[in-house]
């Protein structure tokens, strides 16, 4: 059926014993009138999913590519799609199901791939998802509705990517003009989209196909609080990066409320660990908000009481008048 594959579906799997059939079950029910082919990549799981994964390469020896690693390569630092993964796919579409989540769709990839032929300006198309948090046994609804342009993307991340699709020769293009390989951004999707919304148009396809798990403790959700802060504000650099690069210019008072709400989120773990810095950047976009009156830095000022270096700091730059 895989012999000539119009879709690549790309999973990477690590220690998900418990979810990984959901996952392949949900992908091998595509109901397509095209050929796709399924490339797993086992990153040195220790709970067994490499075996369950060996048993559905044996039932679909024609659909299902393994790979299977002896030592976890994301520890050291690899970029497991892009070196272990990518390379191995033949599709001219690549879609992304990790081995945690699931389509609930028979017919995602069907619609998808309509879409995307008959439409060749458009170079991704993704769909609401529902998310499952299993801590609190909740399912809610991920839905943000119509189709993003650059200026949305650069201010928020409407993608859930498990539910996406995406044409291969932009992919090898952004991976080539960008060299991700070489930036120290802590995830690989978000920048992809970017990307895309510069070179392409996104589709948005108004139906439910997919269900993400949220995992506490996964790496876009650490439960390790100066991670879950550098997480955050590295989509901050992310965006910086394209701005810069390809001249995007977002409406300025939305972009810049944009990042006062990211820093704001991480402000008392930054003044946990001590990142002043992170203080100082935050402080410089309220300025230009226009929100750093004299009650904001009376607010900041009195944060800060015990700390006479911060408390001179905001003095000199915000009120040299007055400072003595």
């Amino acid at each position: 059926m895989a012999d000539n594959p119009l879709v690549s579906i790309c999973t990477l799997t690590y220690n998900h014993n418990p979810f990984i059939k959901e996952c392949l079950d949900g992908i091998l029910m595509q109901k397509t009138n095209f050929a796709f082919e399924l490339i797993v990549h086992d990153d040195a799981s220790t709970d067994g999913t490499a075996e369950i994964i060996k048993e559905y390469k044996a039932k679909y020896p024609d659909i299902i590519t393994s790979v299977y690693q002896t030592e976890n390569q994301y520890s050291k630092g690899k970029r497991v799609m892009q070196e272990f993964v990518y390379p191995k796919t033949k599709g001219k579409y690549i879609a992304i199901c990790e081995g945690d989540d699931f389509w609930t769709d028979p017919y995602k990839l069907q619609k998808q791939v309509d879409l995307l032929e008959a439409a060749p300006e458009y170079g991704v198309c993704y769909t609401p998802a529902n998310i499952l948090h299993l801590n609190k046994n909740l399912t809610e609804e991920f839905l943000r509705e119509g189709d993003p342009t650059i200026d949305d993307l650069i201010v928020n991340n409407p993608i859930c990517t498990l539910t996406t699709i995406f044409r291969k020769e932009l992919l090898l293009k952004y991976l080539e003009e960008v060299k991700p390989e070489n930036k120290n951004w802590r995830m690989g999707d978000y920048p992809l989209w970017i990307w895309f919304a510069i070179h392409s148009k996104i589709k948005y396809l108004p139906c439910i196909t997919a269900t993400y798990r949220y995992l506490e403790g996964s790496v876009s959700h650490s439960t390790d609080k100066e991670k879950k802060m550098l997480f955050s504000l590295n989509t901050i650099e992310i965006r910086e990066y394209f701005k810069n690069r390809y001249n995007v210019t977002p409406p300025r008072k939305r972009y810049l409320k944009k990042l006062s709400r990211i820093y704001f989120g991480n402000r008392f773990t930054a003044i946990e660990i001590g990142r002043w810095d992170i203080i100082k950047s935050e402080l410089k976009v309220l300025l230009k908000l226009g929100y750093l009156g004299k009650y904001a830095c009376l607010s900041c000022i009195y944060i800060f009481r015990n700390s006479k270096k911060i408390r001179e700091f905001l003095l000199r730059r915000f009120y040299p008048n007055i400072y003595t």
